[in-house]
């Protein structure tokens, strides 16, 4: 669309009506949509909350029909210990988790990963023994294998380092 007239002012609020008029359709249109919808879904809550009212009758009535007590879990003492059961199952879980991962991180020999996953586990406070005891025993192991290293690296001199250089690249 367009629109030519020698009066460049009267082109230019013209146009710029036109666009404010369009823009000002498209957003009352749109908004009357929406509108619409959420009168529609406003319809659809109270439908299905009746409904809901109304099971909650029929499972009331067909509780006391059939003597069925305690379905509520703030009353049943059964349904109460399974989800402490359940709680305690998860926290082991992630926790056996957690150890399994630092255990993977020490036979894989990786020290940085170990260190941040073992302050990670202190932080949560996962475990009975600290990660960071396990890392410090860690360190401990490993510093007495350098030792033992160097002992054998003297001991048998460089075809000692040779056979090491090979066998851990």
């Amino acid at each position: 669309m367009s629109y030519r007239n020698p009066d460049k002012d009267l082109t230019a609020t013209v146009v710029n009506t036109l666009m404010s008029t369009y823009t000002e359709n498209n957003f009352k249109s749109r908004f009357d949509s929406t509108m619409q919808a959420s009168d529609w879904l406003s319809k659809q809550l109270v439908d299905l909350q009746m409904k809901v009212e109304t099971s909650q009758e029929k499972l009331v009535r067909y509780q006391k029909e059939h003597e069925i007590l305690g379905i509520d879990e703030k009353q049943n003492i059964t349904t109460s210990k399974l989800d402490e059961l359940n709680k305690a199952l998860t926290a082991a879980e992630s926790e056996r988790m957690a150890k399994e991962s630092v255990y993977r991180l020490v036979e894989a020999g990786d020290t940085d990963t170990i260190a941040s996953a073992a302050s990670a586990l202190d932080s949560s406070g996962a475990g009975q023994q600290s990660a960071s005891g396990l890392l410090e025993g860690l360190r401990s192991k490993e510093a007495d294998v350098k030792i033992q290293a160097a002992e054998l690296s003297t001991q048998f001199g460089p075809s000692y380092r040779r056979w090491r250089n090979l066998t851990t690249n």
